[in-house]
């Protein structure tokens, strides 16, 4: 109970660290290791460092609570590997988002929110990341009770079947509600980045995105503003460099070794200018106090309890400073 109020209060009081730009969560990748190998993927080709062992990985996470890191997306690698650090973690922090393939099911973690990455349709996913992967985690999916959040990052192999992906998940049981990044490049010498969507090429794309938030209404976590601030001709260059980024005041990031990673979750080897990050964006619309972007954070994406629209739209109103 008192873990269930310390979250609530933290999502309540995000607007404070918003306008102060105040330290407030960040991401763990808790094991390098991986099940899969997705050919988008540049993690795996990547030189690691030794993760740490449980009661290193425990201890250190509650240093981090310490600290002042509230919330936390538990990353890898596949996090799920390592299934007893994550509800671990469920105990430390206010709320986890854990971001995972699908292929080991949902265990149950305090606090947590499962984002399963899906590319496509059973063509295109399993191009990506291994023949037959896209029925396993489908019928993992259909075949438990938790709800899922679906993480589509778009790229160049699925930007031409999002309205069939969309359509697959949008109404399944255990799915939360979709939501969308772009695939961000690497600047590491050698990395083709063939999967990137150039900024001018997004825009049609974010259109395409917001028509289906427009259709399919709360299940689709991707509003207007936060379309705008992906837009070229929107507010992207407010945030798509290193020295603009927000999160490098908010969030720290960690390797699985225990050592600071970066401000983001993609890494000192992503490129900012290109970066396909959906948060940042989410975040500067909530500055704006954007209602529609404030009502899907506190109603879908942090899970807060409202029984009643109109009266849980005024508290909002009341938060954000909007007259009622």
């Amino acid at each position: 109970m008192l873990q269930t109020l310390r979250r609530y209060n933290t999502a309540w009081n995000f607007f404070k660290h918003l306008s102060e730009e105040s330290f407030f969560g960040g991401g763990l990748d808790i094991t390098n290791r991986c099940n899969l190998r997705c050919t988008h993927c540049y993690w795996w080709r990547q030189k690691k460092n030794p993760d740490l062992n449980d009661e290193q990985m425990i201890a250190f996470m509650k240093d981090l609570r310490r600290k002042g890191l509230k919330v936390i997306y538990l990353l890898g690698g596949e996090p799920l590997l390592r299934p007893n650090i994550c509800a671990e973690a469920g105990k430390i922090f206010d709320f986890i988002m854990i971001f995972t393939n699908g292929t080991l099911g949902y265990p149950p973690v305090n606090n947590a929110l499962y984002s399963l990455s899906i590319d496509g349709p059973e063509r295109v996913h399993d191009k990506l990341r291994g023949k037959g992967i896209f029925k396993k985690v489908t019928n993992i999916l259909d075949n438990q009770s938790t709800k899922v959040m679906i993480h589509i990052t778009v790229c160049r192999s699925n930007r031409d079947h999002l309205k069939e992906t969309v359509e697959h998940f949008v109404n399944r049981k255990n799915v939360r509600g979709i939501y969308f990044c772009f695939y961000c490049p690497s600047v590491v010498p050698g990395d083709k980045n063939t999967e990137t969507i150039p900024l001018q090429e997004r825009d049609d794309v974010i259109d395409e995105i917001v028509g289906y938030r427009r259709k399919y209404g709360e299940k689709i976590f991707f509003t207007d503003r936060v379309g705008y601030y992906l837009k070229t001709n929107g507010g992207v260059d407010r945030w798509n460099s290193l020295s603009k980024c927000i999160t490098k005041k908010l969030f720290e990031f960690y390797a699985a070794d225990g050592k600071y990673k970066y401000h983001c979750a993609y890494g000192a080897e992503a490129e900012c200018k290109n970066c396909g990050c959906s948060q940042v964006p989410l975040m500067h619309a909530m500055q704006d106090r954007d209602l529609e972007t404030c009502l899907m954070s506190y109603k879908d994406y942090w899970g807060m309890p409202y029984h009643d629209n109109f009266l849980f739209n005024a508290f909002v109103k009341y938060k954000i400073g909007q007259p009622g």
